[in-house]
C-alpha cells in the first residue's frame, strides 16, 4: 500500500530528476558532439517522467488532508498515469499533419488533464468529506 510519505518521496524524487535532466539538456549529457541516439533517448525520458511532476505537486496537496482523500485521489493516479506514460511511448516521435501528435503533446496534454481532473476529485472528496463528519 502506497502511503502519502511514500507517493511524496517518490514522485518528488523522480520529478527532481525531469528538471535536472530539463535543465542541464540532452546534448550536453551527451556531449558536445554526440553521435547515435544519446539525445533522442535522454529527450524521451524526460517526456517520460513529465507527468510525474503533477503526481509530486499533486502529493503535496493531499499530504495534510484525510486519508480517505488521498486513497481517492490514489485509486485515479493508479489508472492515469500509468495510461499517460502508454499513449506517450506510442505516439509519433514527429508528425507532419495539419494536427501534429507528437509525444510531447500527449505527456504535456494528459499531465495537464490529470491535474484538473485530480484538483476536481480532491476538492469534491474533500468537501463531500467534511459534510459527512
Amino acid at each position: 500500500m502506497i502511503t502519502k510519505r511514500i507517493a511524496l518521496v517518490f514522485s518528488g524524487v523522480i520529478s527532481l530528476a525531469f528538471l535536472v535532466l530539463d535543465l542541464i539538456g540532452t546534448y550536453k549529457l551527451c556531449g558536445k558532439y554526440s553521435v547515435g541516439n544519446c539525445p533522442l533517448i535522454i529527450h524521451n525520458i524526460i517526456i517520460e517522467l513529465l507527468p510525474f511532476v503533477a503526481v509530486f505537486i499533486l502529493s503535496l496537496i493531499t499530504y495534510k488532508m484525510r486519508d480517505q482523500v488521498f486513497h481517492s485521489w490514489l485509486k485515479f493516479a493508479y489508472v492515469w498515469v500509468p495510461l499517460t506514460i502508454i499513449l506517450t511511448i506510442l505516439a509519433p516521435e514527429y508528425d507532419s499533419s495539419f494536427v501534429p501528435l507528437t509525444k510531447g503533446l500527449v505527456s504535456f496534454t494528459l499531465s495537464a488533464l490529470f491535474l484538473l481532473i485530480s484538483i476536481a476529485i480532491i476538492l469534491i472528496k474533500s468537501f463531500s468529506s467534511k459534510k459527512g463528519q
